[in-house]
């Protein structure tokens, strides 16, 4: 079965698909686990990536994606306060009309999943299932 790369884009790539449309996310410096940072840490490195990630894709980027999902009630406002609209984790729920619209679960992918196991992940979500079939949140 035919593997899929589903690692970090380059930022010429993340510039086209944001000109056609597509939604790029703030992710972290580093991607390090912001709940293993000091807090000062962790705060400093969302505002910056979203700083960087709008300087590299000439356009403000309105999302922010907690490193594998891993996150706090204050790490996310700090995502709001540097002007994100969207705080994305991965909670195994499904957003519904009750669930607070800056906050959306996402589904976690890594250079790990074959096809089978994206299309399973990707089955499950679209299935109003839970988003992490462990149900652990975390991959």
């Amino acid at each position: 079965m035919e593997d899929y790369d589903v690692g970090p884009i380059l930022w010429g790539a993340a510039r086209d698909l944001a000109r056609r449309g597509g939604a790029i996310s703030a992710n972290s410096l580093r991607h390090a686990i912001l709940t293993s940072e000091t807090e000062a840490s962790a705060l400093f490195d969302i505002e910056q990536s979203i700083v960087e990630v709008s300087s590299e894709i000439g356009d403000s980027c309105k999302r922010f994606a907690f490193p594998k999902g891993n996150y706090t009630e204050r790490p996310a406002r700090q995502a709001l306060e540097a002007r994100a609209q969207t705080v994305m984790t991965t909670d195994p729920i499904w957003a519904d009309s009750s669930f607070p619209p800056w906050r959306l679960p996402r589904v976690s992918l890594s250079g790990a999943y074959n096809r089978a196991a994206i299309e399973l992940k990707m089955t499950l979500a679209t299935g109003r299932w839970l988003i992490n079939p462990n149900g652990t949140a975390r991959y």
